[in-house]
């Protein structure tokens, strides 16, 4: 349970019956970049789905690109994303046990 904020969150993952609490070591918002960061313990060849929830107000937020680190990258790790309505869900699969460093950029919609 999270309180409901301005700005887009991570509110779960599919990993871990505890949503995120044992697999998520890192999680920031930059509202200069509009950016959600954060890092994830990825089990071999097991995807992880973060659940973010982007709100509609003050304004509706839209996901542009989900993104992983170089490193991340080079290891095989890939990313994919979509949005319906106020969910998003980026899910990362990596060939070997790892932390993975993830960001989510948004534009914000105004009516």
């Amino acid at each position: 349970v999270r309180p409901v904020l301005d700005h887009p969150f991570l509110l779960s993952t599919s990993r871990h019956v505890t949503q995120g609490m044992v697999d998520i070591t890192d999680e920031k918002w930059s509202a200069a970049l509009k950016t959600l960061t954060g890092k994830s313990r990825i089990v071999a060849n097991d995807p992880c789905e973060l659940r973010v929830y982007a709100p509609r107000e003050p304004h509706a937020w839209k996901s542009i690109r989900a993104e992983i680190s170089a490193e991340d990258r080079t290891a095989g790790v890939t990313i994919q994303f979509h949005q319906e309505g106020e969910g998003v869900r980026a899910s990362i699969s990596s060939p070997s046990l790892r932390t993975v460093a993830w960001k989510i950029a948004f534009h914000p919609e105004h009516p």
